[in-house]
């Protein structure tokens, strides 16, 4: 009988339902049908330098505090932003801390980042 690790404190008994029965389907989740826009990279923008317009702002993700909805050229991108960015720093004292007026037009332009010249996407109000 093979000898559970001295720092795994389960065994095989300790995971599912008597029987081997289980509380999942067998059945995958769809696949989420909401068309959401890609997060804007450089490399999206064939001008480096600027406007946009910020059409709304959405919740925080594993990454960024604040996702800005933006349209650039026509197209619709998202860019996630931390609360120490200077570009969120300078929307919030333009626009405020209500959700609803983060609405209008921004200036951006590509920056360089540790030494690749097309590094990221910095933003600020126009």
């Amino acid at each position: 009988m093979p000898r559970n690790k001295p720092d795994d404190p389960f065994t095989d008994d300790d995971f599912g339902l008597p029987g081997g029965e289980s509380t999942t389907s067998d059945e995958m989740p769809d696949a989420d049908s909401d068309e959401r826009p890609d997060f804007l990279k450089p490399y999206h923008l064939k001008v480096k330098q600027g406007t946009c317009v910020l059409i709304g702002t959405t919740g925080a993700t594993d990454y960024s505090d604040v996702v800005l909805l933006l349209e650039v050229a026509g197209r619709r991108f998202r860019l996630g932003l931390k609360t120490f960015d200077p570009g969120y720093k300078a929307l919030l004292a333009k626009f405020g801390k209500k959700r609803s007026d983060w609405k209008g037009t921004l200036r951006y332009k590509v920056m360089p980042h540790k030494g690749r010249p097309d590094g990221y996407v910095a933003i600020r109000p126009a």
